[in-house]
């Protein structure tokens, strides 16, 4: 078995980079690590219930429920019963809660355009590309 490991160094810096950045430019817009994605997914989902929000999320539904509390406690979003079955509720973001989304949009366009800069198309698409093989091989194990 060859040996990778620089390979995972620097991956790992990547990502240690990248969330050191993040955590600062959530701070800047009143957000936490972890919220993000949870505002994405209810946005892109509206009506999204909380357990199919821990599976795309893959979260554990009572992580879940303590950041959807966060979320609901400042405003962000709001839980609604569903109309067929009482027993099932759906969340929406608020008006707040879709102007975050919006800075969550700017802040994801500011971050690719510095992390691509002075890369040519093609070598966006072979990182893509590469990038797609690693989850794709993370998903198998």
């Amino acid at each position: 078995m060859k040996n990778y490991d620089y390979i995972y160094d620097i991956f790992k810096e990547i990502l240690q980079l990248n969330y050191k950045i993040n955590y600062k430019e959530l701070l800047d817009i009143d957000l936490y690590p972890g919220q993000p994605i949870l505002l994405e997914n209810i946005f892109e989902n509206e009506g999204i219930t909380q357990s199919e929000l821990s599976n795309i999320s893959l979260k554990k539904p009572a992580t879940i429920t303590t950041m959807i509390n966060r979320l609901e406690n400042i405003g962000y979003i709001n839980r609604v019963s569903d109309d067929n079955d009482k027993r099932i509720v759906r969340l929406y973001l608020t008006k707040l809660g879709k102007e975050k989304y919006y800075q969550l949009l700017n802040l994801k366009r500011n971050m690719s355009n510095n992390i691509f800069n002075g890369m040519s198309d093609e070598d966006i698409s072979n990182v893509y590309n590469l990038l797609l093989k690693i989850k794709n091989n993370l998903e198998k194990i």
